[in-house]
């Protein structure tokens, strides 16, 4: 379960900084922001040949049980 300050700090990072900048919260308890995960095409390629995907009219689409996820 996430709770909210993980939850904001994950969408809103600004508001952390926000908290830290008004001494609202202590550098301690700051949630640390990890880099994004940048993929090859290669590595792309690889995870999207998962029988889970399919392209339909020229786009990669997810599939579910029986249905589309657009």
């Amino acid at each position: 379960m996430i709770s909210i300050y993980e939850y904001v700090c994950w969408v809103q990072p600004w508001v952390q900084h926000e908290l830290i900048k008004r001494g609202l919260l202590s550098r301690e308890f700051a949630i640390p922001r990890y880099p994004e995960i940048t993929l090859t095409f290669a590595e792309t390629v690889d995870l999207m040949r998962h029988d889970s995907y399919k392209r339909i009219r020229g786009a990669i689409r997810q599939m579910g049980n029986t249905v589309v996820i657009t």
